[in-house]
């Protein structure tokens, strides 16, 4: 706890990570342009963007915490990323961060420092084509964590895309569409979503299953036991995982696996030992719901019903009902 006056007795999280910081720079933008009203809680919002920014660029690219030395994941300089071989599997994502943080802090400053540090990092020190492979992994230690972190990086560049130059546009795009070839095998609603939201081409039956998983998901949250291991109809894969576990060859319904729900989480996981008395929060759904609902603009009304239809009984009844064209 705190003994600094006026701070007495507060908790403070020490070792912030790269992972809070690219929670903070997709929410951020979003909340300032479509919640804040006022021009004071638009500066307030800024100021943490920005000022969050600045603090790395200060520290030579590292993120320093209370103790005076940087914390455990927050690194961005060079040294670390492109000659350190400890951080081998860091490189690309925190390439792909770092880019996307400072081409938002360009476009809400029209400062041009920000721009040659994009340029800097990005070209001399070859920060964009590292962006593109960041979904590299090997088979036996794939990290859906990194899946979250990464399109999450992703939609934050495009969400700032005009204020890309156009010679770099082309590194984003190939990783958008690299990293939607790798992904789109599980059938991930919110990377869907995500991609669309990325001017990538989706075809019907990739948003079929979005919406279908959006449908199938347990409405209550609790992390109840799950055994699928002893079904005949489930192909078990047999090559191990990062973590261990019981594993499938292709993902169950939405309804059916054993992972929390979590976009983190394994979706070919198949086996937990979970007891029920635990709950996750909606958080996941929700984030992917109202993504569609933004795609759609709809108003998530149920659709209307001929009583003198008969309704296939394999026909999944949509709460959200307008189709992806």
């Amino acid at each position: 706890n705190s003994t600094t006056p006026g701070f007495t007795n507060w908790t403070w999280k020490a070792d912030t990570s790269s992972d809070e910081v690219t929670g903070y720079y997709y929410a951020l933008p979003l909340f300032m342009d479509h919640v804040c009203e006022t021009p004071q809680e638009k500066a307030r919002v800024l100021r943490m963007i920005q000022g969050t920014v600045d603090y790395i660029m200060e520290n030579d690219w590292y993120l320093v915490d209370v103790t005076g030395k940087p914390t455990k994941w927050g690194f961005w300089n060079p040294k670390q990323l492109n000659d350190n071989p400890v951080h081998y599997s860091e490189r690309e994502l925190n390439s792909l961060g770092i880019l996307s943080w400072l081409i938002t802090v360009y476009r809400y400053t029209d400062n041009q420092k920000y721009l040659d540090a994009f340029k800097e990092l990005g070209v001399t020190h070859g920060y964009l084509e590292n962006s593109v492979n960041w979904r590299i992994q090997y088979p036996s230690d794939e990290d859906f964590s990194d899946d979250e972190l990464g399109f999450m990086l992703m939609a934050t560049v495009f969400y700032s895309f005009d204020y890309v130059p156009k010679e770099y546009r082309h590194y984003f795009e190939d990783a958008r569409d690299r990293s939607w070839n790798i992904v789109r095998k599980y059938y991930p609603s919110l990377w869907t979503y995500m991609s669309i939201q990325m001017n990538q081409e989706i075809t019907k039956d990739y948003t079929d299953h979005a919406l279908m998983q959006l449908q199938e998901w347990p409405l209550e949250w609790i992390d109840w036991r799950v055994t699928n291991s002893n079904r005949l109809d489930v192909v078990q894969n047999t090559t191990g995982s990062r973590h261990g576990g019981t594993f499938s060859v292709d993902v169950l319904k939405q309804g059916e696996r054993a992972s929390d729900g979590k976009w983190n989480g394994n979706p070919y996981q198949i086996d937990n030992g979970d007891s029920g008395t635990s709950e996750t929060e909606p958080t996941p759904w929700l984030l992917s719901y109202w993504i569609y609902r933004d795609l759609h603009n709809t108003s998530g009304d149920e659709p209307e019903h001929d009583d003198e239809e008969e309704e296939d009984e394999d026909e999944y009844c949509a709460s959200i009902p307008v189709e992806i064209s």
